[in-house]
């Protein structure tokens, strides 16, 4: 992705990106600025055709890097280790923060409304 850092963006394309860049889909993002979801899909293409971007998750780096002054550029080593970082982050979580997901021997089956039983599986 190569854009440059110092495109200027409207307040309402800078509103829009940054709501983008929070995980916002383009229907929270018009229920939360009480406008069409077609006027959100309309400014998203404004700022693609400003910042020479495609896609909603490069935009969302692109706003964080400019808004917080991040470099992107990365060379292939360190992008192998922010990934090996980021990879172990989410490993950790699953092992360590939900065993749950690890668990095979036992499943929760659902007997009624009320009830969780937790039957072992054979």
């Amino acid at each position: 992705m190569t854009t440059q850092q110092n495109i200027t963006l409207t307040p309402r394309q800078e509103q829009i990106a940054g709501l983008v860049a929070c995980g916002k889909a383009k229907k929270e993002i018009a229920d939360l600025l009480h406008i069409s979801v077609d006027t959100v899909a309309n400014i998203v293409k404004e700022i693609y055709v400003r910042t020479g971007l495609g896609k909603m998750n490069e935009l969302a780096v692109w706003w964080i890097s400019r808004r917080f002054r991040l470099s992107i550029d990365f060379s292939n080593l360190e992008r192998e280790i922010v990934s090996g970082v980021c990879l172990g982050i989410v490993l950790f979580s699953i092992v360590f923060v939900n065993p749950d997901i690890t668990r095979r021997g036992s499943r929760m089956v659902r007997r009624t409304d009320v009830e969780l039983v937790n039957e072992e599986a054979a």
